[in-house]
């Protein structure tokens, strides 16, 4: 998706699926809020390839009894995201409901936004080699 599609078109977009987490955030996303379309979070959790990053840890430690992945799930919940995390495993599927229960911090907030380094853990739909 990109701006001219929204400026060249009365017509709503369907609901995209780009995968921000506080590694990467899609300009689409921004440009989705200002349109008041729902954006759908694919890949939440960084496919756990981020846990160790310094900045998700020493946030992640201000909530002593959630997992890094928790953290990332909620950080998606308050940015407005639909967030669907993908696990096979029954726990983890437990766990990564369980973040209606804890707020993250405005500074943690800000601190995981600050992660964004464009770091893309799929394919990255901005980027074409024909």
């Amino acid at each position: 998706m990109r701006a001219e599609a929204f400026a060249s078109s009365s017509a709503t977009p369907p609901r995209p699926h780009p995968h921000p987490h506080p590694d990467v955030e899609p300009s689409d996303v921004f440009m989705c809020a200002e349109k008041g379309i729902a954006v759908t979070a694919y890949s939440p959790l960084i496919r756990a390839n981020q846990f160790d990053h310094k900045t998700l840890k020493a946030v992640t430690a201000h909530y002593p009894s959630k997992t890094a992945a928790q953290v990332l799930i909620r950080w998606s919940v308050q940015k407005g995201y639909i967030c669907i995390p993908k696990s096979v495993n029954k726990a983890r599927i437990v766990q990564n409901a369980d973040v209606f229960d804890f707020s993250l911090t405005d500074e943690d907030m800000t601190a995981l936004d600050g992660m964004n380094a464009d770091h893309h853990e799929a394919w990255d739909p901005t980027v074409w080699d024909a």
